[in-house]
């Protein structure tokens, strides 16, 4: 079974052209990803130095975040999924309990991030292209498949969140079942409304990549609450002819109430996977 990042790169051989990755008024093709991706694998395999290291993601939807994660799936390193808006205190306290070696963070929660993890270097996301063309080092060298390339935390429903780890080959196993089941091919476009700090959202643009789909993120599913964002999210899904969707029930409900209110269709939406609850 291949690795992740060689299924993507398989997407990059064929149609390095094509559109990848859509975020709010940013887009990238399936090159330009991959040239971001292999520079920060670069830079992160220079500063692990065999060892794998724990990165930390404080950051909104945004086509950087993706880049991140290619290059730690590249590069055999552990992404550690958190959330720029909890409280810097409590984000502290959830990373030093996962022990992090790097924090790439939003521009203005940095400052906050220094003063509570002083020992680990916090790139702010604005810098992240003049940091990864720092010197790299030629070589990525890869992980096992059962090594650890992501580390999430739960909800904290019942009390404090609690870390969780995920490996490749479990990913890959359960890409192979999409394939079955709920596929998504070169010819789909992906509107993901959700927020890639999600599981359902990183899953489901990963998985558009690695078949060579075009996903789109909505960057933020507000500001005013979700509901408020689904007219917007309709005039994406008709403005760049979206084919599937993956998102939580309640953003369906929103969306289809939205719709109706408008008087929409979309027939060439074939397909809706989701999560979480019951529809």
């Amino acid at each position: 079974m291949s690795q992740i990042i060689d299924q993507f790169l398989s997407q990059v051989s064929e149609n390095p052209s094509k559109t990848a990755l859509i975020v709010g008024e940013t887009s990238c093709s399936y090159a330009a990803l991959e040239q971001k991706a292999r520079d920060l694998a670069q830079r992160f395999s220079a500063i692990a130095q065999g060892r794998a290291l724990k990165i930390a993601v404080a950051l909104e939807d945004c086509s950087e975040f993706i880049e991140v994660i290619l290059a730690c799936l590249w590069s055999g390193q552990a992404a550690v999924i958190t959330d720029p808006e909890w409280p810097p205190s409590a984000l502290a306290a959830n990373l030093n309990g996962v022990g992090i070696d790097l924090l790439i963070a939003e521009d203005q929660i940095v400052s906050a991030l220094q003063g509570v993890l002083p020992a680990v270097p916090v790139i702010a996301r604005s810098t992240l292209d003049q940091w990864h063309a720092a010197e790299g080092h030629a070589d990525i060298p890869r992980a096992p498949d059962e090594a650890a390339f992501l580390i999430g935390f739960t909800s904290g429903s019942t009390g404090k969140p609690k870390a969780f780890w995920r490996s490749q080959k479990s990913w890959l196993t359960s890409f192979s079942a999409s394939d079955q089941e709920l596929p998504t091919g070169q010819q789909d476009i992906l509107l993901c409304p959700g927020l890639m700090k999600h599981t359902l959202g990183l899953y489901a643009i990963l998985y558009a990549l690695l078949r060579g789909a075009t996903a789109i993120g909505a960057g933020r599913f507000g500001p005013s609450g979700p509901e408020h964002m689904a007219p917007e999210m309709l005039d994406i899904a008709e403005a760049q002819k979206v084919s599937q969707m993956a998102l939580i029930p309640p953003m369906a409900h929103w969306l289809a109430r939205a719709a109706q209110q408008r008087d929409l269709v979309f027939p060439k939406v074939q397909q809706i996977t989701t999560t979480a609850m019951k529809l």
